[in-house]
C-alpha cells in the first residue's frame, strides 16, 4: 500500500488527483518485486508497461558489438524505469533493465496509461513531464560523454547529481555509465580525494 501511495504522491507533484481518479489508477496499478540481478526487461523484449521504482535500484544497459555491457542509465526510488523507445514505439528493447538491489516497483500497462492520459489531467501532465525529463537527461548525458573530461563527468553526473549511486552501484557499472574504464575511474577518484 505504501508503494502505491508513493506513486500517487509522484503523480500529484504535477497536478492534484480527485479521489475517484486515484481509485481508477490504483485499480490498474500493481506491485512487482525483483530480486537482486533479476531482469525487469530483456534485450529484444517489447515493453508494454510503465514502471515506477518505490524501493531499490534499476540499471539500464546495452550490449555492444563486442558483447560488452554499456550502462546507459539508473533509476531508483521516485523515478520511472522504462526503456522509453521500446515503450513508445512498441518495438523490441535494445536495453536490458536489471535490478541491482531488491527492488519494488509499481507497474501499469500502456493501454491503461493511455486511457488515463486522455481522461485524468494529472496523469497527462505527469506523463508529458516525465518524458520531457527523460529526454533532457539523455541529452545531458550525451553532451557530457562527448564534451567533458572523465573528471568533469564524474563530478557532474555522480557527485553533484546522484551521489547516492556511489554507495549502491558497483564501480564497474559507474565507470561504464561515465564512458570510462574502471581503472580511469579509480584514478579520477584518487585525484579528487587527494
Amino acid at each position: 500500500m505504501e508503494s502505491l501511495l508513493q506513486f500517487r504522491y509522484m503523480i500529484e507533484r504535477y497536478a492534484p488527483l480527485a479521489e475517484s481518479e486515484w481509485e481508477a489508477i490504483a485499480e490498474k496499478a500493481s506491485l512487482r518485486f525483483l530480486k537482486r540481478n533479476q531482469p525487469l526487461i530483456s534485450l529484444g523484449e517489447a515493453c508494454d508497461k510503465l514502471w515506477f521504482v518505490t524501493k531499490g535500484l534499476i540499471r539500464y544497459y546495452q550490449v555492444d558489438r563486442d558483447l560488452e555491457e554499456r550502462t546507459t542509465c539508473f533509476s531508483w526510488e521516485g523515478h520511472f524505469a522504462t526503456p522509453f523507445s521500446s515503450y513508445l514505439k512498441s518495438t523490441p528493447s535494445y536495453e536490458v533493465l536489471v535490478a541491482l538491489e531488491q527492488t519494488e516497483i509499481v507497474e501499469i500497462h500502456r493501454e491503461d496509461i493511455t486511457a488515463f492520459i486522455e481522461t485524468i489531467p494529472a496523469v497527462n501532465s505527469m506523463y508529458r513531464q516525465v518524458l520531457e525529463e527523460a529526454f533532457l537527461q539523455m541529452e545531458h548525458l550525451n553532451f557530457s560523454l562527448q564534451h567533458r573530461t572523465a573528471t568533469e563527468r564524474y563530478n557532474t553526473l555522480i557527485l553533484e547529481e546522484a551521489p547516492e549511486l556511489l554507495q549502491r552501484v558497483p564501480l564497474v557499472h559507474l565507470a561504464s555509465y561515465l564512458g570510462i574504464s574502471p581503472e580511469t575511474l579509480s584514478r579520477v577518484r584518487a585525484k579528487i580525494s587527494a
